[in-house]
């Protein structure tokens, strides 16, 4: 069955920092493009859209296409911007699963900004919306996101799963394999493997 795969990309200024090597955005970006890859080779029909945290104009997203150059074209615009809305963000990606059967529909939310305190609440229920309508969330937190995540492991649905990763983990490795099931083989992109080590070789020197 094709598969529709909703990305919820933070782009807020704090994916700037560079706790995460070589960005925190840079990181997020590179996990997006293996996804991309990885889904498009399990199935030519399976749909990929990218919901954009901060959005300079309203519905600046891409809803899921199995266009894959339209897709690396629109992730390749994404900016750096400030003030995130994650709820309008989780409200655009409901309608846009509303379109669709629920079997085989995945939401990858990545969270590195922690929301407002008045927010929390309000974003657990909401993803709480979500998996009762039987989508399948993935949450990867990271940043000052981390704080949250231990709230999110405590929710019991089949078709929920979180993971945390730490500043001093590889990004790529940690994630890919979460979201997908299975293991990152340099084999599936390796040309993303080698830009991945040269941007840590380049680092590297940097450092010394």
């Amino acid at each position: 069955m094709p598969e529709t795969i909703v990305v919820l990309f933070d782009n807020g200024m704090a994916s700037q920092n560079q706790d995460y090597l070589p960005s925190r955005f840079m990181v997020q970006k590179e996990t997006v493009e293996s996804l991309i890859s990885r889904k498009f080779e399990d199935n030519q029909e399976n749909t990929v859209g990218i919901i954009p945290l901060v959005q300079a104009q309203s519905n600046d997203i891409i809803t899921p296409t199995k266009q894959r150059s339209y897709i690396k074209t629109f992730l390749n615009e994404i900016k750096l911007e400030r003030n995130g809305d994650i709820m309008r963000c989780l409200s655009q990606s409901l309608y846009i699963f509303n379109q669709k059967d629920s079997p085989g529909c995945m939401l990858v939310i990545f969270l590195g900004s922690e929301p407002q305190e008045t927010e929390k609440d309000e974003l657990f229920a909401r993803i709480y919306q979500l998996l009762t309508f039987g989508i399948m969330v993935k949450m990867v937190f990271f940043g000052e996101a981390m704080e949250m995540a231990e709230a999110y492991k405590k929710i019991d649905f089949t078709n929920f799963s979180c993971i945390v990763v730490n500043p001093n983990e590889e990004f790529v490795d940690r994630v890919l394999p979460f979201v997908t099931g299975g293991e990152l083989l340099e084999e599936d992109d390796p040309e993303l493997a080698e830009a991945i080590r040269l941007s840590l070789e380049e680092q590297k020197k940097q450092q010394k």
